[in-house]
């Protein structure tokens, strides 16, 4: 089945084919949901010394 994921580096969403075997969290059922999800995740920011 079609899944998609967020790729951090690329910073976008990306399709793969899921066996339905040992998900993790960065498994979604449509782009719209990864977008959602991954867009509102907290930005680090650098820590000043």
């Amino acid at each position: 089945m079609t899944r998609w994921y967020f790729e951090p580096v690329k910073k976008m969403c990306s399709k793969f084919l899921f066996s339905g075997c040992d998900g993790n969290d960065n498994n979604f059922l449509n782009e719209a949901e990864c977008k959602t999800f991954c867009s509102t995740a907290p930005v680090r920011r650098p820590t000043y010394l």
